[in-house]
């Protein structure tokens, strides 16, 4: 593990992992947000054993590579130099080999959308969601919408766990939800309640 004041992303994986293994954990569903989205996929490569899926929330950021090293170079070379160019927020994509569910928002500066097309583009398997109407913080400002799509990646996970049917028939008086397939990002018009 890094010594003091050494800061890095496989660091806090791996810190974690060390938390989930203290614990007795089984293998669990790591949610991260934003700059805690490659915090996951690193946890998910670093430790797949630890991982049962990722949830990334406004997490496909490449753009953190450049906010925390590039944008102040100077000012980072004085201070932090041995983290300018350590954040590399799509290394290990290719090494995923758990359910991955990225969820993304129309109007979100800090992880945009170009960056969620990328990512579905480099894990073909991961299913994207994009709630219209939300910036970065898309599980405040549609906390409804977003609940709904946690729930019905867990229930997914559940089924596929069971092997249960992938598409049960819906309950009487309830809709089918509309189908998410890995390769295709579902976008949820901004038309439920907020607080």
């Amino acid at each position: 593990m890094a010594g003091p004041g050494w800061y890095s992303i496989e660091a806090f994986a791996d810190s974690i992992a060390e938390l989930c293994r203290e614990l007795g954990l089984p293998p669990a569903v790591f949610l991260g947000h934003s700059l805690g989205g490659p915090l996951a996929v690193r946890f998910a490569t670093r430790h797949p054993g630890l991982t049962k899926a990722i949830v990334l929330v406004a997490g496909t950021v490449d753009v953190f590579a450049e906010a925390l090293g590039g944008r102040h170079l100077g000012r980072n070379l004085r201070h932090h130099p041995r983290t300018v160019g350590r954040l590399r927020p799509g290394d290990g994509l290719g090494q995923l080999r758990c359910p991955v569910i990225a969820i993304g928002a129309d109007h979100d500066a800090i992880s945009p959308l170009p960056d969620l097309a990328a990512f579905a583009q480099a894990v073909p398997a991961a299913r994207t969601v994009v709630l219209e109407g939300t910036g970065h913080m898309v599980m405040l400002e549609r906390p409804d919408a977003f609940n709904t799509e946690i729930t019905r990646f867990l229930d997914r996970l559940l089924r596929e766990g069971e092997t249960a049917p992938a598409d049960p028939a819906p309950s009487p008086g309830r809709t089918q939800p509309q189908q998410d397939r890995p390769g295709q990002t579902r976008r949820i018009p901004g038309n439920d309640s907020t607080p």
